[in-house]
C-alpha cells in the first residue's frame, strides 16, 4: 500500500500510516466518515457497496473467459 505523507512544515513530513490517529481508526470509522462526507444513509452505502461488489465480480468473470 502506498504511504501518504503529511507535510508538517517545510522541513518535516510524516507517514500517515504511522500516526496514532491511523493506528486507532477502525474500518467502521472509515466507512462512517465516507458515508457522512457524502451525505449517504446506511442503506445508500450498502446499495453502493453491493453494486461495486457485483460489478467487480462481473469484471473478473469476464476476464476469465
Amino acid at each position: 500500500m502506498e504511504a501518504f505523507v503529511i507535510q508538517r512544515s517545510d522541513d518535516e513530513s510524516i507517514n500517515v500510516f504511522e500516526t496514532d490517529f491511523w493506528k486507532e481508526t477502525t474500518p467502521g470509522m472509515l466507512l462512517a466518515g465516507y458515508r457522512l462526507k457524502h451525505e449517504m444513509t446506511q442503506e445508500q452505502l450498502a446499495e453502493k457497496a453491493v453494486f461495486t461488489m457485483l460489478s467487480s465480480a462481473h469484471t473478473k468473470m469476464g476476464s476469465a473467459s
